[in-house]
């Protein structure tokens, strides 16, 4: 890390390399392994059974490590067709270099660590808020949770 001043004595309250000093001890609080992709997907085969196309979910455009950290301040009940659905807030977590992503995409859990919750590895969460500063030590996304709809995710 660079001095924190100059030869002339002035201080320097935040040196230039002060996220990429900092963010190896980010990145090694990354303990699940997620997927991101765009909503919906393109039709398949058609089911004789049910009557219905086959949906193929779009295939993820990023995979690697994260941290995932729940928000209950934002866990809400709201009303959608007349029913109470629950919602629960997460914060997800990624390197700080990963970008592409879209408002209303989706972020599959596929592992997590002996530390992790493995009720994550049922859940499909929509992004909500892509979120940087100018000190930037990780990629953070605010995504939601809704409770009542099991993920269409196999871990």
């Amino acid at each position: 890390m660079l001095r924190h001043h100059g030869g002339s004595g002035r201080r320097t309250v935040i040196p230039t390399d002060w996220s990429a000093h900092h963010r190896p001890i980010v990145t090694d609080t990354h303990g699940a392994t997620v997927s991101l992709r765009r909503p919906g997907g393109v039709r398949g085969a058609f089911d004789e059974a049910t009557g219905k196309w086959a949906t193929v979910a779009n295939e993820p455009y990023y995979e690697g490590y994260a941290r995932i950290q729940v928000l209950p301040a934002n866990a809400q009940e709201k009303t959608a067709a007349e029913q109470e659905i629950s919602t629960l807030g997460y914060a997800i977590m990624l390197d700080h270099a990963v970008t592409g992503m879209q408002l209303d995409d989706l972020v599959a859990v596929a592992a997590v660590d002996d530390n992790g919750d493995p009720w994550l590895l049922t859940r499909e969460l929509t992004i909500t808020s892509i979120e940087g500063g100018s000190l930037h030590w990780e990629r953070r996304l605010l995504c939601t949770d809704n409770l009542e709809t099991p993920a269409e995710v196999t871990p």
